[in-house]
């Protein structure tokens, strides 16, 4: 987790570890993000958006534009999507549990104990002892606030900021995977934090870091008892066959009723118009797009408004190229080409990156099919079920980012 590595050979994709504090260049860049299946507009959905708008802002902020005036536009799909006409009548079993913020806590963690009993005073400590990155990751997940509450949200992405860029002093220092606890393991970091100057908007104390880390620690204490507790698996399997045919079914929506050129469907008029809204404020444009929104945002630029100009588009966790090569792009982008031919790069869109984790199943290559795409492997440090849903939950990916839009 918090780690991009060069695994793909032949691509530079090693990222700078601290923050970019230059601008390439001045212009304005507003910021549209496009979420994937499986999301619907509860309170985790409004939470986890307010939290990744944040964190947009604090890390991007400073590479694109100053950070409180980034816009971020959020195009909401998720109402056309898949509608299960027998509430879920086809998934076997009953009592079937909806998918919520708890589970998602549950699964986050079990990649960090997954085959091992875990000893909760030293759930920090061992997860540092195997990369620290991973730890301050798991840390600040747990950190994050409940509720969407503006202050909260923007204290949480400035404490995400401080603390993520102490990574490599704290690997150096081996100050955490050294602890005989996990107390202690947070005296070492909350020291550290004292010690770096800040210019961070809120000035955390010794005492306001103790009280939110500590309800970290709690939290993930209370979800590493969940999961190791016999039947944790019975009770998960419920609310992940849910997921999955939601997650299919709003495959399955967008494919069916996406429409033509001269009649687009309602999820493409949405995705539109957030794009359109993004434009109004001027200037450049980025495009990040998780999962099925690539796929979307594809469709889009290539077929629907190849008017739209994009000056960075992200792809994360995608599914662009596996839709290529089966045939599911509402272009042919196949149509007379050989066999090995790249696709032609898309003339509006003026830099493209595909990032993915090995372990995320469903996120795919693209430098092999379309041309002027680069492909960026980054690992969250979660499982194969985990690493999907990972990516915008890490502070670590933020900073990563901004680094590499830096470059």
């Amino acid at each position: 987790m918090g780690d991009i590595e060069g695994i793909i050979p032949g691509l530079p994709l090693q990222l700078l570890v601290s923050a970019p504090t230059e601008c390439v260049e001045s212009a304005h860049m507003p910021i549209v993000f496009i979420h994937g299946v499986a999301n619907r507009r509860d309170h985790a959905y409004l939470r986890d958006e307010n939290i990744r708008n944040a964190l947009f802002r604090r890390f991007l902020g400073p590479v694109i534009e100053d950070p409180p005036d980034t816009p971020v536009t959020n195009p909401y799909w998720g109402d056309s999507g898949a509608a299960f006409r027998w509430n879920h009548r086809s998934l076997p079993g009953s009592g079937i549990e909806r998918f919520g913020p708890d589970d998602g806590d549950e699964l986050l963690i079990s990649a960090h104990l997954a085959g091992e009993t875990p000893d909760e005073s030293r759930i920090l400590v061992d997860t540092a002892a195997r990369s620290v990155a991973d730890a301050v990751d798991l840390l600040l997940t747990f950190a994050a606030p409940e509720n969407d509450d503006e202050t909260a949200v923007e204290e949480f992405a400035d404490l995400a900021d401080r603390v993520t860029a102490l990574v490599p002093e704290l690997t150096g220092s081996r100050g955490l995977e050294l602890a005989g606890s996990d107390e202690e393991a947070l005296d070492h970091l909350i020291s550290r934090i004292g010690d770096t100057p800040s210019q961070a908007v809120e000035s955390f104390g010794a005492t306001q870091l103790w009280e939110r880390f500590g309800e970290s620690l709690v939290r993930m204490r209370s979800a590493a008892a969940r999961i190791s507790s016999r039947g944790a698996l019975s009770v998960a399997r419920a609310p992940m066959h849910s997921r999955v045919a939601l997650f299919l079914g709003d495959v399955l929506a967008y494919v069916a009723q996406r429409g033509d050129v001269s009649d687009p469907g309602p999820i493409v008029r949405t995705v539109v118009s957030g794009l359109d809204d993004a434009r109004h404020h001027g200037g450049k444009l980025v495009v990040v797009a998780h999962s099925m929104g690539g796929n979307i945002v594809y469709d889009v630029l290539s077929q629907y408004r190849p008017d739209l100009r994009v000056d960075v588009l992200v792809t994360v966790g995608s599914q662009v190229g596996l839709f290529a090569e089966l045939g599911l792009l509402r272009a042919d982008v196949a149509a007379g080409r050989a066999p090995d031919a790249p696709v032609d790069r898309l003339p509006n869109v003026d830099r493209w990156l595909n990032v993915f984790d090995l372990n995320d199943l469903l996120g795919f290559a693209t430098d092999g099919i379309f041309a002027g795409s680069a492909d960026h492997a980054y690992s969250t440090g979660r499982g194969l079920v985990a690493a999907h849903s990972a990516y915008f939950r890490l502070p670590s990916f933020y900073r990563r980012l901004a680094a590499r839009l830096a470059e």
